[in-house]
């Protein structure tokens, strides 16, 4: 049975831990799996792995050194990165020899979200650079979550071989009570939704000005936390009956079921699972129009998007989906059957299955 070293990026539950979690259920009985979480404290559950390694501290060296007494533990046959952040400890452990002493292990590295590729200016470029050097140096191979990722690796990319598309697959969320959601909705009026961290990414900002712009009967509530929480909490100081800050809520997906719309005033994406989950939750889903948002999205007929950053555009959006039921049930009714035909987890885990069975 091969071993399988998986390394996340943080111990938090974001996309790529869930999908971690899908592949190893559907083949925890066909390969050994390990796990490398870098932080001491994890919310991700992999109790049934074979083991799960932590670091002795939360410095980056304290993190890699860990990885090394991991990888020479285990002597894996396939190390899995799940996010750059992971890629780039694996990456840091071979380029100082830290794989020498154990089994070097076929090193796959699945991309949620080509990050660097969006941003601006003379540090983002240099890091890109030495993404695209190590990558082509170290990776034996890519996989892109979604397809405007896919296509995105590959125009940046020094060499084209050895990236697949392999598209994130996403169970419909069970519906769960929550005590503050069930307050929020006994106010009445319609209920907006988003579930994100807070981080310059998610553009959270947009989002809440564009609820203060409109009706008091609009509400707000925002299940996420993260470093820009406390400037958003300034900027809607005052509409604290319409705009809710929630923070981290285990299984958060599960909450949905209390919105009336979804909403992802994202700068950026990868394949994001949230928009999945609230298609298959029935709850119609605005984001803006960015990669790996529009791959899932066809304006006025699996949801809508608007500009990015564009307060206004969303504004009036979040009002055509208040003021038009019978569209927004097609609408509704659309995106269900794209996300089920599209996005199944059957053949995700197949995919990867693929790839751990071959040889190096």
């Amino acid at each position: 049975m091969k071993r399988i070293l998986v390394v996340h990026s943080s111990g938090k539950v974001s996309g790529g831990e869930v999908v971690s979690r899908m592949i190893f259920q559907g083949l925890k009985d066909r390969y050994q799996f390990s796990f490398f979480i870098p932080e001491i404290e994890t919310k991700a559950d992999f109790r049934e792995a074979e083991k799960i390694f932590y670091p002795d501290g939360a410095s980056f060296f304290r993190v890699v050194r860990a990885l090394r007494r991991a990888i020479r533990e285990e002597r894996p046959d396939i190390i899995q990165a799940h996010g750059t952040r992971a890629a780039l400890l694996i990456k840091v452990a071979r380029l100082f020899n830290l794989l020498r002493s154990g089994s070097r292990g076929r090193f796959i590295y699945t991309i949620h979200g080509f990050h660097l590729a969006y941003r601006r200016g003379w540090w983002p470029r240099l890091l890109l650079f030495i993404e695209n050097l190590t990558n082509f140096l170290l990776i034996d191979h890519i996989i892109c979550v979604g397809e405007d990722d896919y296509q995105l690796v590959r125009k940046n990319s020094w060499s084209k071989k050895n990236i697949s598309l392999v598209v994130n697959g996403v169970v419909a969320p069970v519906s769960a009570e929550d005590k503050e959601l069930e307050k929020i909705r006994q106010l009445g009026g319609f209920l907006v939704l988003t579930i994100c961290r807070l981080h310059y990414q998610k553009d959270v900002e947009t989002l809440v000005k564009a609820v203060i712009s409109l009706p008091p009967s609009v509400r707000l509530a925002i299940i996420g936390a993260g470093p820009q929480r406390t400037g958003l909490q300034a900027l809607a100081r005052g509409y604290e009956d319409r705009i809710f800050f929630l923070g981290n809520k285990p299984g958060a997906s599960a909450l949905l079921r209390y919105a009336d719309l979804f909403v992802l005033s994202t700068h950026w994406e990868g394949l994001p699972l949230a928009i999945l989950e609230a298609m298959l939750a029935g709850i119609p889903v605005i984001a803006s129009d960015v990669p790996g948002v529009r791959e899932l999205i066809a304006d006025g007929q699996t949801g809508y998007l608007f500009k990015e950053g564009d307060v206004s555009e969303l504004s009036k959006k979040i009002i055509a989906v208040q003021s038009d039921l019978d569209a927004s049930r097609k609408i509704k009714s659309r995106a269900l059957a794209m996300a089920r035909s599209k996005y199944s987890v059957a053949r995700m885990i197949e995919a990867y299955d693929r790839f751990y069975a071959q040889e190096n």
